[in-house]
């Protein structure tokens, strides 16, 4: 989630200039041509009675009291950034960088407070000078800014209830007995055979392969694997992939979302020690062997699933929302 509010100060100058293209605000209305008239010049020469005068002491009283705390009240919360008469104050500041998403949180800690504070100074005085402009009383922007209100009141209720979810482990542990295939590690070693036009270089000396070819190389390959062949030395050997070629084919542990699909899939369907027919991928016949198979500890994948399972929570709350307060359309508006 972005904020709209946090915009950059190159933002901030564009909108001031496309507002210096706007009309001046309208004369305020005639209210300041009333002492010219002699009618008002006569209450000004009239308004001077003696007797009000003693009441003026009373009056002083509360004034004096309101002084002798404003220092106090102003040294609690003193004013940190200021430009014209916007102003921020300390807890503005920090009540703002406490409502940030955690990836955000950093912009209000150490050197980048600073920046921090005068992008907001930016967008606060930007404001106030579309609202000197009146600005905010344009029915299409006042619109906007109600709908922006109410984005900003809905995405800030649904990450609280997101954090209160993700904050109870069985949640957690849920989504990961759920979808413990997406933490298994596996560790495999494979021989490739190139296909005519794959990214993959043809070995020095080596001549290029049709399709066909290629395919029944492979499956020579795998005959000759499945029946005791050495794998290490034929990927030596063998393989187009000179990389792992070198390694006797070997890949290492890799998880889900590492390899080509097709690789992946297959990889993973394989038991240990189990060897793969030839799979097809745009690089060529793969011949996969797999050594190992691991499923990563709940403790060592806790933080990954808080953050795919935030995603989770967030479409099944929506749907719940949808449920519960079902969507009509006007069908003939949208239908033109």
């Amino acid at each position: 989630m972005r904020f709209p509010f946090l915009v950059s100060i190159a933002t901030s100058v564009c909108a001031m200039a496309l507002m210096a293209q706007a009309p001046a605000p309208a004369p305020k209305p005639a209210a300041a041509a009333k002492p010219k008239s002699a009618a008002a010049a006569k209450p000004a020469v009239a308004a001077k009675p003696v007797a009000k005068k003693s009441a003026a002491p009373k009056a002083a009283a509360k004034p004096a009291a309101a002084k002798a705390n404003a220092p106090a009240s102003a040294a609690a919360d003193p004013v940190i950034a200021s430009s014209g008469e916007v102003k921020i104050t300390k807890s503005q500041f920090e009540s703002f960088v406490a409502g940030l998403p955690d990836y955000l949180k950093s912009m209000g800690i150490g050197p980048a407070r600073k920046s921090l504070a005068q992008q907001m100074l930016d967008v606060m005085q930007v404001a106030a000078e579309a609202r000197t402009l009146r600005y905010n009383q344009d029915p299409g922007i006042a619109a906007q800014l109600a709908f922006q209100a109410e984005q900003a009141l809905a995405n800030s209720f649904l990450n609280a209830e997101m954090q209160k979810a993700l904050a109870d482990e069985a949640n957690i542990r849920e989504f990961y007995e759920r979808n413990k295939s997406i933490y298994k590690q596996v560790h495999a070693r494979h021989i490739l055979i190139r296909l005519p036009g794959s990214v993959v270089p043809l070995r020095e000396g080596q001549k290029e392969k049709t399709e066909e070819e290629a395919l029944a190389h492979a499956q020579g390959l795998r005959k000759r694997l499945v029946a005791g062949e050495d794998f290490e030395a034929t990927a030596k050997a063998e393989s187009d992939d000179v990389g792992s070629g070198s390694r006797g084919g070997d890949l290492g542990f890799f998880s889900a979302g590492q390899m080509v699909a097709p690789f992946e899939t297959a990889a993973f369907a394989l038991k240990e020690k189990e060897i793969s027919e030839p799979v097809r991928t745009q690089f060529g016949f793969h011949i996969i062997q797999m050594l190992e198979i691991k499923e990563r500890a709940f403790d060592e994948v806790k933080a990954e699933i808080k953050e795919k399972s935030g995603t989770e929570l967030r479409q099944k709350f929506m749907q719940e929302i949808r449920r519960k307060y079902p969507v009509t359309m006007n069908e003939e508006y949208f239908a033109k």
